[in-house]
């Protein structure tokens, strides 16, 4: 199915059909499924491209040829065919249109495979690794005669001169891969520097959780000393309380500093403020470390 669209008419009523093609592998057209389609006229359809219906042909615009979906032919000669003379100049897709697309009716494409390699498809020589590799034909027919091939008598995917027809072409067949140096060695690059940094940005996170942790520590200590703070305070501003558990007169000085050395208040605070400050400390060092990490990451 292609190009299929569904306009809601009435959310209590089914949904009107606007649009539906179906196609045969080799894009012609078969119809007969729903009745109720009622949308206008689609010029576009297989691949996307234009029908031709003016004459009635039934063609289809693939942007440097027409092509008749019926035949499963172009209607005009490829223009690349001198590069592949095994193949007749009006076939479509080499015949194999369950493997094979020809989107806009030229060569076919060296599959990369995005690691600075490449794939063959039917057809494909030394000319055409230089079109799509983005390279020089001459650094192609070197790669390609520097790349084995044991089903070719040169023992390479080099090229040759036809002794039937006199055409240059190449030792190359359908599935076979060359490689192009610098741009495997760009890939390799790239994705060790993906690999690195992946390493680094694992490491900021593990650094980070530890340095939560750290920060969690640190507040619960600040808000204990707080809290110890905040007892003496009470007891200061509580004469009963303080008559009642150390027998200390109001406005008894002495005695209330000797309450609070002797319940260990002033210890017990300056505990909790130590640990908050050697706490900080681990935090400074935790954050140097991320830092340090993220101006190692590479770009």
């Amino acid at each position: 199915f292609d190009d299929i669209s569904v306009r809601r008419v009435n959310p209590s009523t089914v949904s009107e059909i606007v649009e539906e093609k179906n196609y045969y592998p080799f894009g012609l057209e078969h119809k007969g499924y729903n009745f109720g389609v009622n949308g206008r006229k689609h010029n576009y359809g297989f691949g996307g491209k234009e029908e031709q219906d003016e004459l009635g042909l039934g063609w289809i615009d693939i942007t440097a040829r027409n092509y008749d979906p019926a035949l499963g032919r172009w209607m005009n000669l490829d223009p690349l065919a001198e590069l592949m003379t095994r193949h007749s100049p009006y076939n479509y897709a080499f015949d194999n249109p369950i493997s094979f697309i020809d989107p806009d009716g030229m060569a076919p494409f060296w599959i990369n495979n995005g690691d600075g390699t490449y794939t063959a498809e039917a057809g494909d020589s030394a000319s055409t690794l230089a079109t799509d590799a983005g390279i020089s034909f001459e650094k192609a027919k070197e790669i390609m005669a520097n790349t084995p091939n044991e089903s070719s008598s040169l023992g390479n995917m080099g090229t040759y001169v036809d002794s039937e027809d006199g055409v240059e072409k190449s030792a190359v067949d359908e599935g076979d891969v060359v490689a192009v140096p610098e741009q495997v060695e760009a890939f390799e690059t790239e994705k060790a520097k993906v690999e690195t940094n992946e390493k680094i940005d694992k490491e900021i996170v593990s650094v980070n959780d530890e340095m939560k942790s750290s920060k969690d520590a640190k507040e619960q200590f600040v808000k204990e000393a707080k809290e110890i703070n905040q007892e003496w305070y009470d007891f200061m501003n509580d004469p009963k309380n303080q008559h009642e558990k150390y027998g200390i007169e109001p406005g008894g000085g002495m005695g209330l500093w000797r309450a609070y050395k002797g319940d260990g208040i002033e210890r017990r605070q300056k505990k909790k403020e130590k640990q908050a400050d050697s706490v900080d400390k681990v935090i400074k060092k935790q954050q140097k470390k991320i830092n340090k990490l993220k101006k190692q990451k590479q770009h």
